[in-house]
């Protein structure tokens, strides 16, 4: 229903004269002339509906007035859309939404979907609440939900421990999710007759290069990553990482202790920092799925250029500024926006071939 709203500050004009307007109108049957009529048309909104059974008085405003209204309106709605997507994975208003890190995910939820002319609500809404937060797994459909952006992670043990969780992530480096979960799901099996850590990794790793290929060649890594697993494994060791320091310390902090792990570098730190310790604020720019929805949700259509970390940083955070602290949530309907376009670009070129 489109709303047309009055304007207080004009009298009555005739639709010869409204339409000179630019948008801006009053229409007022010639008829309405009497005392009674204007009286009765006092100014305030009506409904096209229902101004058709106002004695014929319909009145149209600057299409901002009814913009300005209808987004006033979406915005009010936004905390009962969340609660809608809570509630479909189980979660109700008794159950709390307080991540890992500490912070609200239904306020973060309801923060980026009302910022910027409601830009991120279409995709909020379609994809739904991000299904790697921990306290998911407390709604009763916790069974169902796939807990990473990836359909391959479905079924696979998940990481229970920081060193489960970066060894998970140092496996995926720079490979699509099923080849990750493939190395992954052989890293587990590597060491079944113990738990997924430190000593164990090391204890296959070995201190010989022949025992290191051994374990490369069993998990279906390259050298560099059985080097880095070692690596970190003998960190955690040495006690120069810890599960509680991890844990507790800030961003800065836990960057610079991983970094000195050799092969671990930024997206690593990024992935550990938004999916394992949930933290709220974490803009993986490193990560190309991340640029790709930017660039295309944040540009427009015309841009056929990535846009680059580095060189288009200052108008990234431009364009983002305004929804810190939940870049993490950004970052995750990002990879939603990448996804969603590489299927359907896929399925378009599987309709031409089919054409053709």
């Amino acid at each position: 229903m489109t709303r047309i709203i009055g304007n207080s500050e004009r009298s009555p004009l005739t639709v010869d004269e409204a339409t000179q307007e630019k948008e801006i109108a009053v229409i007022s049957p010639l008829s309405c002339t009497n005392e009674d009529d204007k009286k009765q048309h006092d100014g305030s909104p009506l409904v096209v509906d229902e101004a058709t059974h106002e004695k014929g008085i319909a009145v149209v405003s600057p299409m901002s007035c009814t913009n300005d209204d209808d987004k006033k309106q979406e915005e009010e709605g936004v905390p009962r859309k969340v609660d809608a997507m809570l509630l479909a994975v189980g979660l109700t208003e008794q159950d709390s939404t307080t991540t890992k890190a500490n912070w609200c995910l239904r306020e973060g939820l309801i923060h980026v979907a009302k910022l910027d002319e409601a830009k991120l609500l279409p995709l909020i809404v379609e994809h739904g609440v991000p299904k790697f937060y921990s306290l998911l797994e407390k709604g009763s459909n916790c069974g169902k939900i796939n807990k990473c952006r990836h359909e391959a992670t479905q079924d696979l043990k998940n990481p229970q421990t920081c060193f489960q969780s970066l060894c998970r992530i140092i496996v995926g480096q720079c490979i699509n999710g099923k080849a990750a979960q493939a190395s992954w799901k052989r890293l587990n099996e590597c060491v079944q007759d113990s738990h997924l850590v430190p000593q164990a990794v090391l204890d296959k790793t070995g201190t010989s290069k022949s025992q290191l290929e051994k374990f490369r060649k069993a998990v279906g890594v390259n050298g560099a990553k059985a080097k880095c697993l070692a690596d970190l494994a003998q960190h955690f060791v040495d006690e120069k990482l810890s599960e509680e320091m991890l844990q507790s310390a800030s961003e800065a902090d836990v960057r610079k202790a991983l970094l000195s792990v050799k092969g671990i570098g930024e997206w690593s730190c990024d992935m550990f920092l938004m999916f394992y310790l949930e933290r709220r604020n974490i803009l993986p720019l490193g990560d190309l799925g991340v640029r790709k929805g930017i660039t295309q949700h944040f540009w427009s259509k015309s841009r056929k250029k990535l846009v680059c970390a580095k060189t288009n940083r200052a108008e990234i955070d431009q364009k983002l500024e305004k929804y810190s602290p939940y870049w993490s949530l950004v970052s995750y309907y990002m990879w939603r926006v990448t996804d969603a376009n590489s299927a359907a670009a896929m399925k378009k070129k599987a309709v031409k071939r089919k054409l053709s």
